[in-house]
């Protein structure tokens, strides 16, 4: 009777050690995902011989992420279709290098899209639950607010160039266009907060965020940004109220408050220059800064019966114009040909394909993305990118906080109820025998 119920309470004991390590190695990975979305700024930063900040504690959570995995005796699913097509997409790009027209350029290229697809498929390996959801929109805010007061605050130097302005911290600069990545996630983020919860006080910081955001993307100057957040905005908005006229109607009336209140006392104190800028006849003229010509030159030298139509010039491979096509979608034509092409609009597909299914947030964050690959190249330096990829790749699963200790309560009581028939039965069993 004693080995019956101290092996079934030996068990118990196992089985609940099982679940609270489990639980525990799940935290260690949500903060591991919160830290490599915040530290992403950090990307602007740069560290000679390195690259920047961002890619040298990149490189330290990819060693936790693995270290984790092995101490769960975890293996990397690759199953997905999501996970697949980044992965072809990306080897793809990599062999390449052996036909590039540059190797150098190429091979460092290729190097950081690998690196990039490891700490991914690493960090979004066990997934998130409902619950947490919240928390990794909560560091794509914080990674925006880290922006705004790296922007306005003075942490780096402002310059200003071409009606655009930039901010140089260390060594490091970023292009306007690519800072105004850091915002999108976070517009869909507080507009999808906004018309969920019309009615509640914080909506007043929302509000005051967003308006900063838009503002900061103003004066960059960048056109694409502009083009890229009001996609997100417009994307989100259209999913989060396709059943709700009186949220729309809501929002609506205090969107055009706000337009009027940011175009009376904001727009006017911006620098003549950088308005300048959307202005129709400067687009026009300027040719969206020489973009128009970029991709004539593409598609003229790519379909005057070259063969790298077929293969591409490899990643940067581009020597007789400039490496940058400032879109993505010939860039991987450029880079990979019509294969490459094909790799890239499938992982574009299935991002969309999981960011449908996952909600507003995540379709409108990643519209605003996609909206700003139309006029940039994206490799992975613009981390944004990838991050938002990322959050595309992480499934989401049902809370199982509260069931894993209902679940070891059920396992007690039915494992209790099997003791007592044991005990009885041994008892029933001795008694015939004695008799």
């Amino acid at each position: 009777m004693r080995s019956i119920h101290e092996r079934s309470l030996g068990e118990l004991a196992n089985k609940e050690f099982e679940m609270r390590q489990r639980e525990r190695y799940y935290c260690y990975h949500i903060w591991l995902l919160f830290t490599y979305i915040l530290i992403a700024p950090l990307g602007m930063v740069g560290l000679p011989g390195i690259g920047s900040i961002m890619k040298l504690l990149s490189l330290l959570i990819l060693v936790l992420g693995v270290l984790l995995l092995i101490a769960e005796n975890a293996v990397i699913q690759l199953a997905y279709p999501l996970a697949l097509a980044w992965t072809a997409y990306v080897l793809y790009t990599a062999a390449s290098i052996f036909w590039s027209t540059d190797f150098e350029a190429s091979l460092d290229i290729a190097a950081g899209l690998i690196q990039i697809m490891i700490i991914s498929l690493v960090i979004g390996n066990m997934g998130i639950k409902e619950d947490d959801v919240r928390v990794i929109e909560n560091a794509c805010i914080l990674t925006s607010l880290i922006c705004l007061i790296l922007f306005f605050g003075g942490a780096g130097q402002q310059i200003e160039y071409g009606g655009r302005i930039s901010i140089v911290i260390g060594s490091g600069m970023t292009d306007p266009n690519e800072f105004c990545a850091y915002f999108y996630m976070t517009i869909a983020i507080i507009l999808a907060r906004l018309l969920h919860n019309p009615l509640k006080i914080a909506n007043v910081f929302w509000m005051f965020l967003l308006m900063a955001i838009f503002y900061c993307i103003l004066t960059t100057g960048s056109r694409g940004g502009l083009m890229a957040a009001a996609s997100a905005a417009a994307v989100t908005w259209a999913f989060v109220t396709r059943a709700s006229v009186k949220k729309l109607l809501l929002l609506g009336f205090l969107a055009a408050v706000g337009y009027l209140a940011f175009a009376h006392f904001i727009i006017s104190a911006m620098p003549q220059g950088v308005l300048e800028r959307f202005h129709l006849t400067s687009i026009i003229e300027d040719k969206g800064s020489d973009r128009l010509l970029i991709w004539i030159a593409a598609f003229r030298d790519l379909f005057s019966g070259n063969i790298r139509l077929i293969f591409g010039y490899g990643p940067f491979g581009v020597t007789f114009m400039r490496y940058t096509m400032h879109n993505q979608f010939l860039q991987a034509l450029m880079d990979g040909g019509l294969i490459g092409m094909a790799l890239y609009l499938n992982l574009a597909g299935q991002l969309y394909r999981e960011a449908f299914r996952k909600g507003a947030v995540l379709l409108g964050g990643l519209t605003g993305v996609f909206a700003a690959l139309l006029t940039l190249s994206a490799y992975a330096f613009f981390k944004p990118v990838w991050i938002t990829f990322l959050l595309c790749l992480i499934t989401v699963r049902k809370n199982e906080g509260d069931q894993s200790g209902d679940a070891i309560d059920k396992e007690v009581v039915q494992n209790g109820e099997f003791i007592e028939k044991e005990i009885a039965r041994s008892g029933e069993f001795s008694q015939r025998y004695l008799v």
